[in-house]
């Protein structure tokens, strides 16, 4: 029986499609990396949209240890774009800074990662429809419009991404570093826990 390794806080909101997009391909992309059991991959990692920045950084204050108290690991992902913003830091404060002041914020930032993804997650969105030539004509304009049907839009293109071709995945990986980072970051997480010997 898996169980889970690390959580997820998302900025984002979760669309209508069963399974958040930008968590769905972030796991596949771990699955391409750690070759186990693609269920058992996915059940490590817990996905936590958050609806919006605030709501973010108000479960980095109050909520992580708790989450955390089973031992699992927190990950926090953080558009880069408005961030400073909200913490009332330059617009030109290194990301260093940026995650140094969101880790302050947490009463157990030892058991936090923070990510903060080039610009805002529409710049995955944007890169999955440079690598995905498959793809359906006016799905990215309707994913990175604001209103109705956007969110849905988005979770299709990047569920198309999660399940298509590995060599699309791998094209997203190089073109948003930051996210290749992420990915990176959840598959030295759950590694361990998907050993055979953390199994037996």
């Amino acid at each position: 029986m898996s169980r889970v390794v690390v959580t997820v806080l998302y900025e984002d909101q979760r669309g209508p499609v069963r399974g958040f997009g930008l968590h769905e391909l972030a796991w596949r992309c771990v699955f391409d990396d750690v070759d186990h059991d693609p269920w058992v991959c996915r059940s490590s990692m817990e996905a936590r949209p958050m609806k919006g920045i605030s709501k973010l950084l108000h479960a980095i204050r109050e909520d992580v240890p708790a989450i955390a108290a089973d031992g699992r690991r927190v990950v926090a992902v953080i558009d880069d774009d408005a961030i400073r913003r909200e913490l009332d830091l330059p617009q030109g404060a290194a990301r260093e800074d940026v995650i140094t002041a969101v880790l302050h914020q947490c009463r157990a930032p030892e058991v936090l990662d923070v990510v903060l993804l080039e610009e805002n997650a529409e710049t995955v969105v944007s890169a999955v429809a440079a690598c995905d030539h498959g793809l359906r004509h006016g799905l990215l304009e309707r994913a990175l419009r604001k209103g109705r049907g956007a969110l849905a839009a988005r979770d299709e293109l990047l569920h198309g991404a999660a399940w298509g071709p590995a060599g699309t995945r791998a094209c997203v990986r190089q073109a948003v570093p930051s996210f290749d980072g992420f990915v990176a970051l959840l598959a030295s997480l759950v590694r361990p826990a998907l050993s055979p010997a953390a199994e037996s």
